[in-house]
């Protein structure tokens, strides 16, 4: 009589254990250390979530680049960055040229808001750091301030130091 409720619990707790395929998941890959502070439209975000995958910021593969990942929305390696599969929040991408700790004073950036099907992004270039490049993560810093010409965003910031884990 016990046995079939253990079975239904057992089926329960299996079923809500799947991976998700699109990131953004609850566990997400967090900063590893590290604090930056992103000014967009006027308001302040505090990404919790980072990662640095292989390639540019529109998802190439190319070698030798990588694009440093920050995000307030919980994101892993398996995450996709375009369209309706990035979760909900805010993202700032940042290119270096190559896979080596050095300082990039044009690093190609993008920061987007997401919120449902209303995106908004911004980029350009900015200065970039790349301190220690390890196996398992990036770790660098960087100085971001610009204000865009004809853009509603206002003055865009992007500061503080990462430590983030490495998908490549």
């Amino acid at each position: 009589m016990h046995y079939p409720l253990f079975v239904v619990l057992v089926l329960v707790a299996v079923a809500g254990c799947g991976s998700e395929s699109d990131g953004g998941g609850e566990g997400g890959s967090p900063l590893l250390s590290g604090s930056v502070q992103v000014g967009y439209y006027g308001a302040t975000h505090a990404p919790a979530y980072g990662l640095v995958n292989r390639g540019t910021i529109l998802g190439g593969a190319s070698d030798p680049e990588m694009t440093i990942r920050l995000s307030t929305a919980a994101i892993d390696c398996a995450t996709e960055f375009s369209g309706a599969k990035r979760p909900d929040g805010v993202f700032v991408s940042l290119t270096a040229p190559d896979r080596l700790p050095a300082t990039h004073d044009q690093a190609w950036f993008d920061v987007l808001e997401k919120h449902g099907t209303e995106v908004k992004s911004n980029g350009g270039q900015a200065p970039l750091t790349i301190t220690e490049v390890t196996d398992a993560s990036v770790t660098g810093n960087v100085d971001l301030s610009t204000t865009p010409p004809d853009s509603p965003a206002g003055t865009i910031t992007v500061k503080g130091a990462f430590t983030v884990e490495r998908c490549f």
